[in-house]
């Protein structure tokens, strides 16, 4: 059964856009070890100027210099130190940034062993896309993965998935034309801003420690921990 679209706070209903880009990553891994997460973290983060989290990370990178730009010329939230991350999610905070997220705890999954994890993320996907679907009107949407968080061989069904989630609710009078690639977030700053927002909403659940997802409270859209 088809979820009705949440409605989104009035300062972020977005008006009519030729384009946007969303962009899609994913924090925590629900797995066997003591080391493992308890949660699994889905975000999405939608906006009509990827030129502006572009220039803000790299204005971050150049701020805070090579110490923390190490992981092959790529800002990650896990190797980030406190001020890092700080900058660059409040900068998040001060863009058009519309942001959707959906977790699920591993306490909430019986039987775990059994359970396809990347099916498991693929719905959360789903999930924080139709969220951000809800809230603006486009001509044009672009949705951008990791394409190390999806397997190749079964590109093709999440592509699909993610496209119905974006035509299913957005708000607009005549579908978008949707298109949905899998980059690398070495050469993608704007995904790596996403990699920051995921390890934000991580931290709330998983850690107790909710100062991160606070710098962009403002920009949510759409959450939802089972």
């Amino acid at each position: 059964m088809q979820r009705e679209p949440p409605t989104p706070p009035s300062h972020l209903a977005w008006p009519m856009h030729g384009q946007v880009e969303m962009y899609l990553d994913e924090s925590g891994d629900l797995g066997y070890s003591a080391r493992s997460a308890r949660h699994m973290v889905a975000v999405a983060l939608l906006t009509s100027d990827p030129v502006a989290l572009r220039r803000l990370v790299r204005k971050a990178s150049r701020r805070f210099g090579p110490r923390e730009n190490h992981h092959l010329g790529e800002l990650k939230f896990s190797t980030a130190s406190h001020g890092l991350r700080m900058y660059l999610l409040e900068g998040i905070g001060r863009t058009d940034a519309g942001i959707a997220w959906a977790a699920v705890g591993g306490s909430s999954l019986p039987r775990l062993g059994k359970i396809d994890k990347e099916s498991l993320m693929t719905s959360l996907f789903q999930e924080v896309v139709e969220g951000l679907s809800a809230t603006c009107s486009a001509d044009k949407v672009s949705v951008v993965m990791d394409r190390r968080r999806i397997r190749e061989k079964t590109r093709n069904e999440f592509d699909r998935r993610m496209s119905e989630a974006v035509m299913s609710h957005h708000v607009g009078f005549f579908p978008p034309e949707v298109r949905v690639t899998h980059m690398d977030s070495q050469t993608s700053e704007a995904l790596q801003t996403a990699d920051f927002v995921a390890g934000a909403v991580f931290q709330s659940p998983e850690r107790n420690n909710g100062c991160y997802l606070s710098t962009f409270a403002s920009r949510v859209v759409s959450s939802h921990l089972r």
